[in-house]
């Protein structure tokens, strides 16, 4: 769609992609790709305040990617 006369259309769909209520991990990762997408975009533009609250919407608990991470630290006595 970018590559087309439709960005606009592009970014509303990636703002709707990137605002998506979801505890799915799947979802979730395209929830976290769509918004780093839309915040690059924007950035590259010099919306920098519409770049930044998109990038605030990506997660960077990186223990859902590592489940097994969270219960390592615990293990270590590691508060998580």
């Amino acid at each position: 769609m970018l590559q087309s006369d439709h960005s606009p259309e592009a970014l509303r769909q990636l703002e709707k992609a990137g605002q998506i209520d979801t505890r799915v991990s799947a979802t979730a990762a395209v929830r976290d790709k769509s918004n780093m997408v839309l915040g690059s975009l924007l950035f590259e533009s010099k919306q920098y305040g519409p770049a930044q609250l998109a990038f605030d919407r990506v997660r960077l608990d990186w223990t859902v990617f590592e489940p097994r991470a969270a219960e390592h630290r615990v293990g270590r006595g590691h508060r998580t």
